[in-house]
């Protein structure tokens, strides 16, 4: 008999079968049967498992085993007694054999797929390949076949979900360095931007500082030059009106005993003055400037003879000029 059970499991609204355990006649081996088939999977894996102890190698019990674990969801201990149910080499349990650890290893893959979508993947592509084995062995099997095609789309499915991952992953990963070199450009900008700024504040305020100081500068040149023009009309205004107020109190004095000694003087000085002139009879400013100072000097001299002259009952001195 090449199968005595049969089991369906559902997934995902599709059909994933397995095939189940095979049948013994009686004994302990025939109550583990019973037991699996009442869906008593432990008391039936510890009939099992005392059947091995026994010493009773029969790759049927490890094959039921692999079933009764599959069962209880220990997927990778069912995948190992399938495998030790095949180094026996009997055919007609080798197929079976294939066929459940092609299930064992799906249901392995599908416990890694959320967190682990890669190992979830190549868990499915293991599987496939157990499956392809097992319609190899028995074309006729239609659930081999629809586990095969069902497996084969399932890979496609997550193939295509990771690789619109890695495309959504890649292209955020784009667009975050777009918006870094973005920020960096701007950034850059800005920093030349008030660099130039600066420097443009920097060269407006030392213009305006140097047109300061040189209209500060002409200004002051022009009030020194004002100031020395004022100084120099004053003078010449105070010596005319000195000269003048001499001349009328002369006038008013009358000639004085002695006014030729003080006209010798005075022709003396006028003689020596005008020595001083230029070549053409013309004075510089200088020596217009230093004539004016001598005198003012030669009339404080002759104010303070005079002054001396009256206090002492001697005839003044007088100028002619």
């Amino acid at each position: 008999m090449r199968r005595s059970i049969t089991s369906t499991i559902y997934l995902c609204a599709l059909m994933v079968c397995m095939h189940a355990g095979l049948c013994f006649a009686g004994g302990d081996l025939g109550r583990a049967d019973r037991l699996y088939k009442d869906e008593k999977y432990e008391e039936a894996l510890k009939e099992y498992d005392k059947a091995i102890s026994s010493g009773k190698d029969q790759p049927g019990i490890e094959y039921n085993r692999g079933a009764v674990l599959y069962k209880e969801g220990k997927y990778g201990e069912a995948e190992k007694a399938f495998l030790g149910s095949m180094s026996a080499g009997d055919e007609k349990i080798e197929d079976k054999a294939i066929y459940n650890i092609g299930n064992s290893r799906y249901r392995q893959a599908e416990k890694a797929e959320k967190s682990s979508p890669a190992k979830a993947i190549a868990g499915y592509k293991e599987s496939l390949e157990y499956f392809k084995r097992a319609v190899e062995l028995a074309p006729e099997d239609m659930d081999a076949k629809f586990n095969f095609e069902y497996t084969r789309k399932k890979i496609e499915t997550l193939e295509s979900q990771q690789q619109d991952q890695q495309q959504q992953k890649d292209q955020e990963k784009q667009q975050d360095q777009q918006d870094q070199q973005q920020k960096k450009n701007q950034e850059k900008q800005n920093d030349q931007q008030d660099q130039q700024q600066q420097k443009n504040q920097e060269k407006q305020k030392d213009q305006q500082d140097q047109q300061q100081q040189k209209d500060q500068e002409e200004q002051q040149d022009q009030q020194d030059q004002q100031q020395q023009k004022d100084q120099e009309d004053q003078r010449q205004s105070g010596g005319q009106q000195q000269n003048k107020n001499e001349e009328n109190r002369d006038e008013e004095e009358g000639p004085q005993p002695g006014a030729g000694s003080g006209n010798d003087n005075g022709q003396d000085q006028q003689e020596q003055s005008s020595e001083g002139f230029g070549s053409e009879g013309r004075m510089t400013r200088d020596e217009a400037e230093m004539l004016l100072r001598s005198q003012e000097e030669e009339e404080s001299r002759m104010r303070a003879e005079e002054k001396k002259a009256r206090r002492s009952g001697s005839p003044p001195v007088v100028r002619d000029w």
